[in-house]
Formats: C-alpha cells, structure tokens, sequence
C-alpha cells in the first residue's frame, strides 16, 4: 500500500530527488538574515519564503522532506480558506463544503506544487485567505495576509489588482442590493501595496536580473486557445517539450480549455441563488482571467507566461467551477461535477506519467561508491550545479568548462560564485568525476580521473 502511495499518487512528488530550483531554496534559504535579504534582492522573489525556510530547516532539518512539508501545509491552509468560504460566507452545509473543497483539491496545478519546495504553495494559500478577508470585510487581517503575499511572490500583485477593479467596478451593484455586502475598504488595498515599496526600491536599486534574459518563451498563436488548459493542468510546453506533441496530451489540453471557456460564459449568465453567491462567483471570475489577461498582454513585450506564477487564479477556476455547479439544479450538479473531477484526475495522471523532478538523488547513492574525502564532482552545465550541490555537499561540486559571464542569471547565478568555476581537472593525486547531462534531468558519469 505504502509503495502504491509514494509510486503511484501525488503523494511521489513528496519523495522525489530535488530538482534545481528546489536546491536552490535550500541553498539560498541557509544563508543568515542580511544574507538572504541581499540575496534575493539580486534575485527575482522577495525574502519572505526564505526566511520562513530558513527558520523551518532549522527545526525540521533540510532533507527534501523536510523543505517540501512546509509547502504542503500552506497547501491545506488554502484549501481550508476556501472550504471558509463556502461555509461562512455562501453558508452551505458543512458535508457541501466539504465535496466543494474536494473539486478544488484535485486541481492538478496546485496539487503539484503542494510538494515542491518553492513558494507557489504560499502564494496560493495566501491568495486565498487574503480572497477570504477581502469578501468578508476584515481589513486588518486583510492588510496582513496581503502583504505577506506580496514579500512572498510579485505575481500576488496581481491579486490586489484585481481586488481593486473588483471594487471599484461591482462596488456600486452591491451597494443597491438589498442585503448589506462587506468589502474591504480602498484604503486597506492601496495601503497593501505601499507597505511593499520600500523592497521594490531595494530590489530595482541592486537587481540587474531584469535587464537579462529570461528562459520563458513568447506565447505562439496556437497557446492562446489552450491557455485554459496550461492554467488548470500546469502542463505548458517550456518544462513538457519533450512530451508536449503526444496527442493524447493535447487533446485533453484543447477539452480542458473548452470546459473552463465554457465555464467562464456560464458564470456570466447562470441565475444565482442569491446576491452572495453572485458576488462571490463575480470576484472569482474577476481572479480566474485578469491576471492572465495581464500577463497575456505583458508577453507580447516580455515573455512572462509560466502557469505556476498564477496558481491563483489556476485555483480561482477550480473556484469557479464549483461555484457553477452550486447553482445547478441537483441531476445537473452530478453530471457537471463528475465532468470537472474526470478531467482534473486525467491531469493528475498525465502529471504522474510524464512529469519527473530527475534522477540526481540516485546517480549520487551510485557515485558515492567510487568517492573518498578527496573527490571533487564536476558537473558541465550551470543546470546541474546547485542540485549536485545538495546532494554531494555544497563545498565539493564545481562547474567545469563554462565561462562565468555566459551563465543566465535565472539559473540561480546569484548563488554561483566565480570560485565555483573549474577549467581543469586536479593534477593526480586528486580526484575528480564529471558529471554530464545528457537529456532532461537525465545524467551519465562522462570520464573519471584517478
């Protein structure tokens, strides 16, 4: 049973070798305060996440584990702020909450990241309890969750934007309802935002990642149809090139994509049972497509769609899907709530069948035979360092033949140091093995010196 769960269910990500961005969590993350301060400030991400990470490795220890299980809690504290949402604010019974919470949870994107060692699981949670505060009116808790999410991800930017427009465009029509409607203030929104600028000026003041190149490709005619689909599934061609063109795949990516257009026309014309739940499906809509309406728009300047930068509003469409059958009369309710769960489980297998973190974790057991206190590791792509760097002990692993100034910044090059560059091997005595990457996460030994 076990080895069915940790092989055969999302629960395989959890056990999973690290893969570089992860590693470089763990590596940018043991780094004291000022250093993770100065650090990501070099970066692309706020220092929120990390110095939460930095505190949990030091009481649950650093094992993939360990750095993953902070991710999977925020993972439950967001799915439990939209079970809130269907108790307390559209008052549906608990059991109703509870299979409603269930859709959510099958969405294939959120689940994914809910045992990764990045901070999309905390941005997902925090957008939710802050979608929570701001339908419910509480604008202290409100200000704090928001702005916690803004130091944790920029892309929570997004969500205060769109809270913004969602009051200042729907704030009238609720205002006429007959039954009062709490909305955080205007103020709390804005206030949100000026409360992260002063890391903004710090970042822009010493960044000059965002004058480099980034790995992100433009969006090509063919991705708009689809960007539904990449947004609930997280399967997009960057990251699934070598599996992207199975047709099986992008049949389920052109119905998934379908479903969710569909949903969005429903959700502007399906009669809700009151004002509330209007409102409520009105906000998600609003969370479901600005933001990639924003991002959309940006990319044709700057490449930015990733779908795992908006889990948000991947989880806004599970939101709304639900919110839609909530209003269907009771045969439509199983139909359509069969459709929904049917096609995020397809999306749970594929994820399973064709996603994988790498293998560094078990070429590591292998090599760890041949090394002795003396073995240095080469590795020669920029790729590989900091995940050989976590398995091999971050003092042993060097990158070899590459130049210094040809390394991408969004490899993690704020975490490589000139020191780390070899361009031959140790003179004998020493020893040395070189690390080659021969595909996708794929490795061989390429030569050993003794």
């Amino acid at each position: 049973m076990l080895e069915f769960l940790f092989t055969r269910t999302p629960l395989r990500y959890m056990v999973d070798s690290f893969w570089r961005d992860e590693a470089f969590t763990w590596l940018l993350a043991k780094q004291n305060l000022p250093g993770i301060l100065n650090t990501t400030a070099q970066d692309f991400n706020p220092p929120f996440y990390y110095v939460i990470i930095h505190n949990w490795m030091n009481i649950f220890g650093t094992s993939e584990v360990a750095i993953r299980s902070f991710s999977l809690l925020m993972y439950c504290v967001g799915c439990f702020a939209v079970y809130e949402h269907f108790k307390n604010i559209l008052k549906t019974s608990h059991r109703r909450a509870i299979v409603y919470t269930l859709l959510l949870i099958l969405n294939p994107l959120v689940l994914y990241y809910a045992f990764e060692g990045r901070m999309y699981s905390t941005l997902f949670a925090l957008a939710m309890v802050s979608s929570y505060f701001f339908l419910t009116g509480k604008n202290r808790a409100y200000l704090a969750v928001t702005v916690a999410g803004l130091w944790t991800h920029l892309f929570m930017g997004l969500v205060v934007v769109t809270q913004i427009l969602f009051y200042l465009i729907e704030h009238n029509l609720w205002k006429k309802s007959s039954k009062k409607q709490e909305t955080v203030r205007l103020p709390y929104m804005l206030g949100s935002i000026a409360l992260v600028i002063p890391w903004l000026i710090f970042f822009l003041s010493q960044n000059r990642a965002v004058q480099n190149g980034f790995w992100v490709s433009y969006l090509q005619l063919g991705d708009y149809i689809l960007l539904p689909g990449y947004l609930f599934t997280g399967i997009y061609k960057d990251y699934w090139a070598p599996v992207f063109q199975v047709a099986t795949l992008r049949q389920y990516l052109y119905l998934t994509s379908l479903l969710f257009t569909l949903i969005a026309g429903v959700a502007l014309t399906l009669r809700a049972q009151s004002m509330q739940v209007l409102r409520v499906r009105r906000y998600y809509l609003y969370l479901a497509f600005i933001p990639i309406a924003a991002v959309v728009f940006v990319s044709f300047f700057q490449p930015l769609f990733v779908p795992r930068y908006l889990v948000m509003a991947s989880a806004a469409l599970s939101v709304l899907a639900i919110l839609i059958l909530h209003d269907l009369s009771r045969p439509w309710q199983l139909v359509f709530g069969l459709i929904v769960a049917a096609v995020a489980i397809q999306g749970q297998l594929f994820q399973l069948e064709y996603r994988d973190k790498g293998s560094m974790r078990e070429l590591s057991f292998e090599l760890r035979q041949l090394m002795n206190e003396s073995t240095v590791i080469y590795v020669e792509s920029e790729l590989d360092l900091i995940e050989a760097q976590y398995y091999f002990g971050e003092n042993r692993v060097y990158l070899y033949g590459v130049q210094y100034e040809t390394i991408p910044h969004y490899v993690g090059k704020v975490l490589i140091p000139k020191s780390r560059i070899r361009t031959e091997v140790p003179k004998f005595p020493g020893r040395a093995i070189i690390i080659s990457n021969v595909g996708k996460r794929d490795y061989r030994i390429e030569s050993t010196f003794f």
